[in-house]
């Protein structure tokens, strides 16, 4: 059976090529969490500016 050998290797190459990926990526979830990280406090931030510059203007406006 010809097409059962073929499948046996290549399922064999793939499951090879799988284990050396997953080798070779395990320091990168590291990295997306700091890049992660980083945007959601930047993001934090420009929404605390926003809001501080609102209210600024806000109390500011006169009302008769």
């Amino acid at each position: 059976m010809p097409e059962l050998q073929f499948l046996t290797a290549w399922w064999t190459i793939l499951r090879e090529r799988q284990q050396r990926d997953i080798a070779d990526d395990r320091g990168d979830i590291v990295q997306y969490v700091v890049i992660t990280a980083a945007l959601a406090l930047a993001a934090v931030a420009i929404v605390a500016i926003i809001v501080t510059k609102l209210t600024t203007k806000a109390k500011g406006l006169q009302t008769e």
